[in-house]
């Protein structure tokens, strides 16, 4: 679908919501933001709403009182819609990829010869009985989660209250799938998790983590961390076993945690392995 197309399909549909949005500021900020996004450092188009709202939220952390109010604003609204046609998109484009995972089969033992064959992370992970969406945004990652696994129950998880949640909600409907805004009502088995920059917005990401996994065990995750990032929502420094640590830190704490809970991180083709391929140990074959 062609951009522009994208970006007035998704104001139709807010305009649907009847909440009073401004729908030609959205779509500037939904322009800029993704020209923003997809832009070098040193060639980004100027969002100044983009950087006062940043601004703003990181005027916050540092005055100790995280305004979480900039989840229920417009402008998060279409930074939402940018980071999916940005990020996530190519997420759920990369897993389907031929190539994106490289499968090992030895011949017999008189041959003494290894083939290779290429197959996608789709195709490794076989049959998906149901899909946990985390921070799902505007439910566009849970349509393509749905799509891909069309058998499968998917679920999407997000704060409720903002604009996007019932944005969500009507896709959802829409398409099949479901939307929670509390994880004791997500099915309690789930083969697989998806968290396109989730982890971020959370000031204790690793204990987290420990509570995801315990609850639900899942047989695979796909993630996508950013925990370096400067971004609406981000943290400049995370909780970590009572300690202060910036994002680099707690990226690589969050890797082992996860090994130490029992998953592998996988050897993908994919570009800076986004998104990261994890199976839980139970999981790994023979040849992986």
């Amino acid at each position: 679908m062609k951009p522009d197309i994208f970006v007035r399909g998704f104001l139709f549909q807010c305009e649907q919501l009847n909440v009073g949005i401004d729908l030609k500021t959205l779509y500037h900020i939904c322009v800029n933001t993704t020209k923003h996004l997809k832009g070098s450092k040193d060639d980004r188009v100027d969002t100044l709403i983009n950087q006062q709202q940043e601004q703003e939220w990181y005027a916050s952390l540092e005055a100790g009182s995280p305004n979480y109010s900039i989840y229920s604003s417009q402008f998060y609204l279409g930074e939402l819609f940018a980071c999916f046609v940005v990020y996530s998109r190519q997420h759920l484009r990369n897993i389907q990829k031929p190539g994106s995972f490289r499968k090992f089969i030895k011949c017999s033992p008189q041959e003494g010869l290894t083939v290779t064959k290429t197959v996608s992370i789709v195709e490794r992970m076989g049959r998906i009985a149901s899909v946990l969406d985390l921070g799902c945004g505007l439910g566009y990652t849970s349509v393509g989660l749905k799509s891909i696994f069309s058998e499968a129950r998917v679920v999407g998880f997000d704060i409720d209250g903002s604009i996007h949640f019932e944005f969500a909600k009507g896709l959802a409907k829409r398409n099949g799938f479901e939307m929670v805004n509390d994880l004791a009502k997500a099915p309690r088995d789930v083969d697989l998790i998806f968290a396109s920059e989730y982890f971020e917005h959370i000031v204790a990401p690793i204990d987290h983590l420990k509570y995801i996994i315990a609850k639900f065990s899942p047989k695979y995750l796909l993630i996508a961390n950013a925990f370096g990032t400067k971004a609406i929502g981000h943290f400049d420094v995370y909780d970590v076993d009572g300690e202060k640590i910036d994002g680099k830190k707690t990226s690589i704490l969050f890797n082992v945690t996860l090994k130490s809970l029992g998953y592998k991180k996988m050897k993908t083709n994919l570009w800076n392995n986004r998104p990261a391929f994890w199976v839980r140990s139970d999981g790994l074959l023979p040849t992986d």
